[in-house]
């Protein structure tokens, strides 16, 4: 049986290598991916651009509607940037004009999160002081409390005393 299987099996060859060329223009699928790289990039930096103007602005109403788009041009940039970087070869054949262009979008990108990483870093700094102030100012009241707590004999602080009382005996005593 093995030996039927063996003579009467087709013969599967691979398929001709083609012939790398140096001239070869890199796969149309690839340019498409660079021009996409190149829209969201630019899309995600001036999204950034906004949202560090608006930090500055301290309107963080706006900032907290720009979340979602920003998410979304991020998680797209990071898709199609995969995909263009798993192609080596083909980057390597892609025409200069157009790598000069994706090399332009990536600097405009990293200017723009680096000023907005700032103005990010300067809300969180502030952001911290705040809550620095409100500890120390809830923490100084819980001291104020435990000291009259430490006086102890049923010392009652003057705002939850009771009215004195009035009384009408007279105090025969001389």
């Amino acid at each position: 049986m093995a030996v039927f299987q063996k003579r009467f099996q087709p013969q599967i060859s691979p398929p001709p290598a083609p012939e790398p060329s140096a001239a070869a223009p890199p796969p149309p699928a690839l340019a498409e991916r660079v021009e996409v790289l190149i829209a969201v990039s630019d899309r995600l930096a001036a999204l950034l651009v906004r949202e560090s103007a608006a930090l500055e602005r301290r309107a963080l109403g706006e900032v907290a509607a720009l979340q979602p788009d920003k998410r979304a041009l991020a998680a797209r940039f990071d898709e199609v940037g995969r995909l263009v970087r798993l192609d080596k070869t083909g980057l390597a054949g892609l025409a200069p004009e157009l790598m000069a262009r994706l090399k332009d979008a990536s600097w405009r990108l990293c200017e723009a999160t680096a000023v907005n990483v700032k103005e990010l870093d300067v809300q969180a700094a502030a952001r911290k002081s705040v809550i620095e102030v409100v500890v120390k100012s809830v923490n100084h009241e819980r001291q104020a409390e435990t000291a009259y707590a430490s006086l102890g004999r049923g010392y009652v602080p003057k705002s939850t005393r009771a009215p004195p009382s009035r009384s009408m005996t007279i105090n025969t005593t001389l």
